[in-house]
């Protein structure tokens, strides 16, 4: 990340908003992070995970079609939020919200994993690999 340096995110559980879901609040920070701050009342920094309140396994086939009869989807969420002073003069505080919807046909969990974890890999390797870059284009505006 441009300015940090090995910058390192220590986190506790919290309590989430949702009971499917799963709060973790950022406590600590590692490295070099200058201007950045943990979790706090005005300065929230959480991640959340959420699961399917119930997991949906495929639809019944159609005899006479061959398609599913249906389109039972489980939808994951990660959930993020991080504060910060938008004014300083005037102590105005606001977040920025993260939300990643995973969209998942019921019934490929058990019928091909892989395509799965490869989608995964290729999709959160590839915010990884350019978090710098993205954030760089946030702060310069485009």
């Amino acid at each position: 990340m441009t300015g940090f340096t090995a910058p390192t995110h220590t986190h506790v559980s919290g309590t989430a908003p949702q009971y499917n879901g799963n709060q973790r609040l950022i406590t600590s920070l590692g490295g070099t992070q200058t201007g950045a701050q943990v979790n706090s009342t005005t300065v929230p920094f959480r991640l959340n995970f959420v699961t399917p309140q119930v997991i949906k396994g495929p639809a019944p086939l159609n005899s006479v079609t061959n398609k599913l009869a249906g389109n039972n989807r489980n939808k994951w969420l990660f959930l993020g939020q991080k504060g910060g002073l938008l004014l300083p003069s005037s102590y105005v505080y606001d977040q920025l919200n993260a939300r990643l919807e995973l969209d998942v046909p019921a019934g490929l969990e058990t019928a091909s994993p892989g395509e799965i974890k490869s989608f995964l890999s290729a999709f959160i390797g590839a915010l990884w690999g350019n978090s710098a870059s993205l954030a760089d284009t946030i702060i310069a505006g485009g």
